[in-house]
C-alpha cells in the first residue's frame, strides 16, 4: 500500500450515517493538494499518515482511497503554529497560535496536553478557555483509542462513530473511563451494552454507578408503560434482571443505590453537577423526568381548558355542517354533530370511538367547518404509518409529532419548536392518542400556544402506548377533559361483521356469526372470519391465493398478526417473515455478505426512532435497492418510508426487520387492507391473551380479516378484560392541578367563564 502524510485543508463531503468522507489535503513538502477518500471523521487543520492506494477516476482524477489512518501531531515550531492556527481548535486563530509557539516552542503541545497553568500566561485565555482548548485537543487527538475501545466491546463502526459525534462530555476518554454508562445516553446504546463495556474497563457487579444506572434502567425502559413503580415490585425486577457473579445482600445496595439517585450531586464548590434523578414516595419510586412530565402536562391541559375559550358563531358551524352533508350526501349523526361543535367551542377535547362509528366523517366535517371558519390547522399522529393514514382518510396533509416540532432541524438532538419558537395554529388534531407517551406528549404540548384548541382522537379500548403513560386513560378518567365517545356504528349490512365482533369482544361476549373458512357461498361476501384450523399451511394457502383471489389483494399487502416475536413453533414473527420472504420475494437482489437475509422488494419496519434519518419506530417501508460496499462485509440498501428514499449502513440491519408479519403491539395505529390474526396454541401466548389485545389486532383490518385460534383461544382472550396495570399519576395530577387553578381563579377575584 502506497503512504501519504499531510495536513487536511479542506473536506468536500461527509456521511453523517456512515462517515464516508471525500478531502482535500497538502503533502508534507508538497505544496499541491490531492483527493483522498475514505471512511474518516476529519476535521480542516488535522494531520493525517494514511495508508492505501492510488486511484485514476476516469471522472474526477487522481484520488487516494484510505485504508488505514491515524493522526499526528508536528515535530516543529512551523508545523505545530500551522496546526494549532488552522481553526481545529476554538479560540486559536493564526495570531493567537503564533504568540504561542513564540512563547513556549515546541512544548505548547505538553502544556496543552497537561492543562498547564502556563496557559493562561497567554493573553485572553483565561480558565474557561483554557479547559475548552484541553478538551478540544484531547478530543481530536484521542477518538481513535476511543473508537477502538468501542468496537473491541461488540460496537459497530456505525455506532461508534454515532456515540463520538454525540458530543456526551468534553473530555469523551476520561468521562468514559470514569463512568461508562454515559454511553446509555445515545440512543440505541442501552444498559446491556454499557454494561458489558463498564466489565470490559474493570467495572464490579457491585460497583455504585452500575447499581444506579440498573434501577435508572428498569424505572426507564424495561417498566412496561409505567412511570412509577413500587418499591417492592422494582426491587423484585433487580433482583431477577442485574446479575452479579457473587452472592451479597442486594437490598443493601439496593438501599443505598435509591438513597444516592434521590440527592442532588454537588462540587466542592457546591454548585448542583447532576440533580437528583429519582423521587420516593408512599406510592413508590418516581423518575423525576416523568413525575415532570405528568405535572407539566397536567398543569398545561387544565390551564387551557380554564382558560375563556373564543367566541365562534355556533348558528354558522351548524349551518356549515349541514353544507358538507349536503356536498357529501351524507347525513351525520347527532352526536357527530355535538362533537364537531364541542370540539371547536371548547379548547381541549377528546373524541373516542370503536371502528364503524364515523369518526373519519365527523374529522371531515370539522375540517371542512375549521376551513370555512378560516382557521389554520395541523394534524398529526405518533408514527408514520398513523399520520399516513390520517391523510388518505382527510385529504389533507397529516404528519408525525416528531416531524411536525421538526426533530433535528437546528443539527441537534432536540426539537425546533418549542416553548421560545412555537407553532402558530388555531387548531391542532391528534390521531391515535392512545400511542402518545408522556414524554412526547410535554414536548408537543411546549410547543403548541394556549390559544390553540386541541383535538384528541383515539379509541379508548385499544392498547396503551409501548412507552411510559396512560395518556388516553388518565384524561378521560380523570373526568376534567371534554370526552364524547361516539356509539353509533355505520356499517350494519350483513357482510359488516367485523365491525360486529369487535363491539361484542369489547363488552365480553363470544363472537358474533362469522362467516365459514373458504366454504360455502360467504366466502368472499364477509369481512370477518374465523377458523379453527391454526397451521402454517392453511395460512400461507390464505396469502398467497384465496385472500388475492377473492378480494383482489396483493399478497404483500396482508398483514400477519400474531403475539410472540420470538421462535417458538412456526408461528412466531420471525418464523412467518422468513415464510413469507421465500414465497413472496424468493428472487430479490441481495448483498453478497454473511449472514445477510435482507433482499430488494422486502416489507420492512423501523424498530427505533432513528432522528439523523428522520425514521421512527414502527414506520414501515420497503427496500428498493442494494449497493455493494468496496470492503469486505460492507455495503448500502435503501428503504421507501411513505415516499421517502432512506440510507441505511448495512451495519445498521438490525435498526429494521421483516414486517410481512408483526406483533399486535407493533401493528397498532396502522392498517392493512387484510389481516391475519394468529393465536397459536401455546402457553406463552395464552399468557399473553387479553381482550383489547384480541380487539387491536381485528380492528387492523380495513376490507377483511381472518381469526385463526382455537375457540379456547378466543374464550381466554375475551374473558382477560382488564388492561395490564399501569402505575400512572397523571389522572390524579389533573384533579389536583384543576382544585389548585380554581383556588388560585377565586384569590384573585377572577370568573371562570
Amino acid at each position: 500500500m502506497a503512504q501519504l502524510h499531510g495536513i487536511v485543508t479542506g473536506v468536500v463531503y461527509s456521511s453523517p450515517d456512515n462517515g464516508f468522507t471525500i478531502a482535500k489535503i497538502i503533502e508534507d513538502n508538497n505544496d499541491s493538494p490531492c483527493i483522498i477518500k475514505g471512511y474518516m471523521g476529519l476535521v480542516v487543520g488535522e494531520h493525517l499518515s494514511l495508508s492505501g492506494d492510488w486511484n485514476d477516476d476516469p471522472k474526477y482524477g487522481l484520488q487516494f482511497s484510505v485504508k488505514r489512518y491515524s493522526r499526528y501531531v508536528p515535530d516543529d515550531e512551523s508545523g505545530i503554529e500551522c496546526l494549532l492556527g488552522s481553526g481545529l481548535i476554538k479560540g486559536i486563530g493564526p495570531s493567537r497560535a503564533k504568540w504561542m509557539v513564540n512563547k513556549f516552542g515546541i512544548s505548547i503541545i505538553d502544556l496543552i496536553k497537561t492543562n498547564d497553568s502556563r496557559l493562561q500566561d497567554i493573553p485572553g485565555i483565561g480558565p474557561k478557555l483554557a479547559k475548552q482548548i484541553v478538551n478540544q485537543w484531547h478530543f481530536f487527538y484521542g477518538r481513535e483509542k476511543i473508537a477502538i475501545k468501542l468496537t473491541e466491546a461488540g460496537f459497530s463502526k456505525t455506532m461508534a462513530r454515532k456515540i463520538l459525534s454525540a458530543d456526551l462530555e468534553d473530555d469523551m476518554a476520561t468521562a468514559l473511563d470514569d463512568n461508562p454508562y454515559i454511553l446509555m445516553k445515545v440512543p440505541g446504546v442501552g444498559f446491556r451494552r454499557s454494561d458489558y463495556f463498564a466489565k470490559l474497563l474493570g467495572f464490579s457487579d457491585t460497583d455504585p454507578k452500575r447499581i444506579q444506572e440498573s434501577l435508572v434502567y428498569l424505572l426507564e425502559d424495561n417498566n412496561e408503560g409505567h412511570t412509577y413503580i413500587p418499591i417492592e415490585m422494582l426491587f423484585k425486577a433487580f433482583s431477577n434482571e442485574i446479575k452479579f457473579e457473587d452472592p451479597l445482600d442486594k437490598r443493601v445496595i439496593f438501599n443505598e443505590a435509591l438513597a444516592e439517585l434521590a440527592i442532588d450531586i454537588k462540587s466542592i464548590d457546591g454548585k448542583v453537577v447532576q440533580s437528583k434523578r429519582i423521587l420516593q414516595d408512599d406510592k413508590g419510586i418516581h423518575l423525576i423526568k416523568y413525575e415532570n412530565a405528568e405535572t407539566f402536562i397536567a398543569k398545561n391541559l387544565i390551564e387551557r381548558i380554564l382558560t375563556s375559550t373564543k367566541d365562534l358563531n355556533v348558528g354558522k358551524i351548524k349551518k356549515w355542517i349541514l353544507d358538507w352533508e349536503k356536498y357529501g350526501s351524507i347525513k351525520l349523526t347527532d352526536e357527530q354533530h355535538n362533537a364537531i361543535i364541542r370540539a371547536l367551542l371548547d379548547n381541549v377535547t377528546i373524541v373516542t370511538g370503536s371502528p364503524g362509528t364515523g369518526k373519519t366523517s365527523m374529522l371531515a366535517a370539522l375540517l371542512y367547518v375549521a376551513d370555512s371558519l378560516n382557521l389554520s390547522y395541523k394534524l398529526t399522529a405518533p408514527t408514520g404509518r398513523a399520520a399516513k393514514r390520517m391523510e388518505e382518510a382527510t385529504g389533507r396533509e397529516a404528519s408525525t409529532i416528531h416531524r411536525l416540532l421538526e426533530f433535528g432541524a437546528n443539527g441537534n438532538f432536540k426539537f425546533k419548536y418549542n416553548e421560545g419558537e412555537q407553532l402558530d395554529i388555531d387548531l391542532l388534531i391528534i390521531d391515535e392518542i392512545s400511542m402518545v407517551d408522556v414524554m412526547l406528549m410535554t414536548s408537543l404540548l411546549r410547543a403548541i400556544p394556549r390559544s390553540t384548541k386541541l383535538i384528541f382522537v383515539g379509541d379508548k379500548d385499544q392498547l396503551q402506548s409501548v412507552s411510559a403513560g396512560n395518556l388516553l386513560g388518565d384524561l378521560i378518567s380523570s373526568g376534567k377533559v371534554n370526552t364524547i365517545e361516539l356509539k353509533t356504528v355505520f356499517r350494519q349490512d350483513s357482510s359488516a361483521m367485523l365491525v360486529r365482533n369487535a363491539r361484542v369482544i369489547n363488552s365480553g361476549h363470544y363472537l358474533a356469526e362469522s362467516a365459514p373458512l373458504l366454504t360455502g357461498k360467504k366466502w368472499g361476501e364477509s369481512d370477518f372470519y374465523h377458523t379453527t384450523k391454526v397451521s402454517k399451511d392453511v395460512l400461507v394457502d390464505l396469502v398467497m391465493k384465496h385472500i388475492p383471489n377473492k378480494y383482489n389483494i396483493r399478497s404483500e399487502d396482508i398483514l400477519i398478526l400474531t403475539p410472540i416475536r420470538k421462535k417458538r413453533g412456526d408461528l412466531n414473527c420471525s418464523s412467518l417473515n422468513e415464510t413469507m420472504q421465500e414465497i413472496i420475494n424468493s428472487e430479490g437482489q441481495s448483498l453478497n455478505i454473511p449472514n445477510n437475509t435482507l433482499r430488494v422488494g422486502d416489507k420492512v419496519m423501523q424498530l427505533r426512532n432513528d432522528y439523523r434519518k428522520n425514521v421512527f419506530n414502527g414506520d414501515t417501508g420497503y427496500i428498493t435497492r442494494m449497493l455493494q460496499g468496496t470492503r469486505e462485509g460492507s455495503g448500502e440498501f435503501y428503504v421507501d418510508f411513505y415516499g421517502n428514499d432512506v440510507r441505511y449502513e448495512f451495519s445498521e440491519k438490525n435498526d429494521i426487520v421483516h414486517a410481512w408479519a408483526s406483533t399486535i403491539h407493533k401493528a397498532q395505529g396502522g392498517e392493512a387492507q387484510a389481516v391475519i390474526v394468529v393465536l397459536p396454541d401455546d402457553f406463552l401466548v395464552k399468557r399473553m391473551l387479553t381482550r383489547n389485545l384480541l380487539y387491536t389486532g381485528i380492528t387492523r383490518a380495513r376490507t377483511v380479516c381472518v381469526l385463526m385460534a382455537s375457540n379456547a383461544q378466543v374464550i381466554k382472550a375475551i374473558q382477560t378484560s382488564g388492561i395490564a396495570k399501569r402505575y400512572t399519576n397523571l389522572s390524579e395530577k389533573m384533579n389536583e392541578s384543576y382544585a389548585l387553578t380554581i383556588t388560585s381563579i377565586r384569590r384573585k377575584g377572577l370568573q371562570h367563564v
